[in-house]
């Protein structure tokens, strides 16, 4: 196995427990798929999700 194999099946195990944890403790799971906001819906991810990765993009 390469490099390149092992990584990803390194962040495949971490991305399934990261997951994992998002439903425990009274917080609703990620949907798991890109998500456009706006700044209410931003506000409210932020305070349901305490980490999130933002990418924003200008059209």
């Amino acid at each position: 196995m390469g490099w390149d194999e092992e990584l990803k099946q390194i962040r495949e195990k971490k991305l399934k427990k990261l997951m994992g944890r998002a439903g425990k403790g009274g917080q609703k799971a990620m949907p798991g798929k890109p998500m456009e906001l706006n700044a209410t819906s931003f506000r409210e991810l932020i305070r349901a999700h305490p980490i999130v990765v933002v990418d924003c993009w200008a059209s």
